[in-house]
Parts: structure tokens; sequence; C-alpha cells
């Protein structure tokens, strides 16, 4: 008996040692350095002198989730995804970690596999 018990504990610490949090993207500032699921819909895209932003849920300086595509990696992530022209106005959910720019969230995105469109 103890044997099942001691056999549950470990596989309960190890489901939640693995989870990533889904989050609404208005819900980042929350969860600065940590790896999360955050969902929302792309309202800007504005390139900039590396690279392309991608605000979602409302347009700067309102966003609460920026995502960050730097120019070395927009073409593997529209391998994946299509132009990122065509993102605008859609609903997509992105996986990576949260971190803070001159106090706002922001992800970075290395590739299309880290996001997904929702339907």
């Amino acid at each position: 008996m103890k044997r099942v018990i001691l056999t549950f504990i470990a596989t309960l610490i190890c489901n939640n040692a693995y989870s990533i949090d889904k989050i609404n993207a208005s819900q980042s500032a929350f969860h600065i350095g940590e790896n999360v699921i955050a969902c929302g819909v792309v309202k800007q895209i504005s390139q900039f002198k590396k690279g392309v932003y991608l605000n979602l849920n409302a347009a700067y300086p309102n966003q609460p989730l920026t995502l960050v595509v730097w120019d070395d990696h927009i073409a593997a992530v529209e391998k994946e995804m299509g132009a990122l022209d065509a993102m605008y106005n859609k609903s997509i959910c992105v996986s990576g970690l949260i971190t803070k720019y001159k106090g706002r969230s922001q992800m970075k995105i290395y590739n299309g596999f880290s996001i997904k469109k929702v339907k």
C-alpha cells in the first residue's frame, strides 16, 4: 500500500513539474520569467530595425504581450506559418518564455513550431 501511495505522489510531482500554463496574453505581466502558452489576437504587426513585432490583443502602446521575431528567424517562422502579415487579426497561441523589456511583456519567437493558429 505504501508503494502505491508513493508512486501516486511521485506521479503527481512529475506531472506538475513539466506542465505549462495556458494563459490569455492579457495575463502575461503576471508570468514574467515563466514558460507558458499565451493566446491572443494579433492586433498589430510592425517592422523594426532588427525584426518584426506582433502585438497581441491591442496595438502599441496598449498591448499586453509583444512577440519578437528577429530578422534571422523570420524565414523559419514564415516557412511554418505563412507570411507574418497574414496573421493580422488572427487568433494564435504561442509557447515560450515571457520576459520583460522596458517595462513591457514580450516573448521571442525563433521558429514557427512555437506558434499555433486557433480556429
